[in-house]
């Protein structure tokens, strides 16, 4: 049983508030390897082996230093071991959920370090 606390707010009214969502989920993991590697050019390379994820890796490689594109393929490596689900299939809750999760230390079966 996952158990996600996630932050609701009405744009509308301000108004905000905690929802929890309780359900089943299937544990099955994204098989992420981060890797890292040198370019044709010298570049660092870093993958996580989903192609979604490797075209980020690669936008951010263009913009960021190498450190940075590192340190967002760790995150996004522990990211995807937690919530379990593909890229395409992440929504708002799933992120949110994670967000809370850290900031709250849970312990548990599906505790995030």
């Amino acid at each position: 049983m996952l158990v996600m606390h996630v932050i609701l707010i009405d744009i509308l009214t301000s108004h905000g508030g905690w929802l929890c969502v309780e359900k089943e989920v299937p544990q099955m993991s994204l098989d992420t390897c981060l890797t890292r590697s040198r370019g044709p050019s010298g570049e660092s390379v870093v993958r996580l082996g989903v192609q979604l994820l490797d075209v980020y890796l690669e936008f951010l490689a263009g913009r960021c230093r190498p450190n940075t594109v590192l340190a967002a393929a760790y995150d996004l490596k522990v990211f995807f071991t937690v919530v379990a689900k593909a890229p395409d299939q992440v929504c708002a809750a799933d992120v949110l959920g994670f967000i809370t999760a850290q900031r709250t230390g849970r312990v548990g079966e599906h505790a995030v370090v």
